[in-house]
């Protein structure tokens, strides 16, 4: 099954000016959705050989959503 990317549009872009953000539905097909998220689970259990300082890797029998729980969070830096 393919995927029809969202077309981006020029009240877009303005809204993306006036508010640093834009909200994109379906801007991923589920394919490349479950790719990035397999990958940020991977860097997350430590797997990709990334010296971070304090990084404890959680335990091996760990599921996907227990890593993820555990070291991701959305930050709003304004």
């Amino acid at each position: 099954m393919s995927h029809t990317y969202p077309e981006i549009t020029d009240e877009h872009a303005a809204f993306y000016a006036e508010n640093g953000y834009l909200i994109v539905e379906s801007a991923l097909s589920p394919t490349e959705l479950a790719e990035l998220r397999a990958e940020t689970t991977t860097i997350c259990r430590g797997e990709r050989g990334i010296d971070i300082r304090n990084y404890e890797p959680p335990p091996a029998d760990a599921t996907e959503d227990e890593v993820l729980r555990n070291y991701l969070c959305i930050h709003f830096p304004h």
